[in-house]
């Protein structure tokens, strides 16, 4: 699926679940990069218990 400006958040939330299981749980950042446009979507990842502290 390719992300854009009109892209639902239930699509947006599905490719960072994807990210997030094809990096096997190592990854703490997401890039999703929106087709024909000059940015990009990076979300951080964190443990509750690193946030906690």
């Amino acid at each position: 699926m390719s992300l854009t400006l009109n892209s639902t958040i239930g699509e947006l939330i599905l490719e960072v679940g994807k990210i997030i299981v094809e990096s096997g749980g190592k990854s703490d950042t997401a890039i999703l990069e929106i087709p024909e446009q000059d940015i990009y979507l990076e979300i951080a990842f964190k443990s509750k218990e690193e946030v906690e502290e």
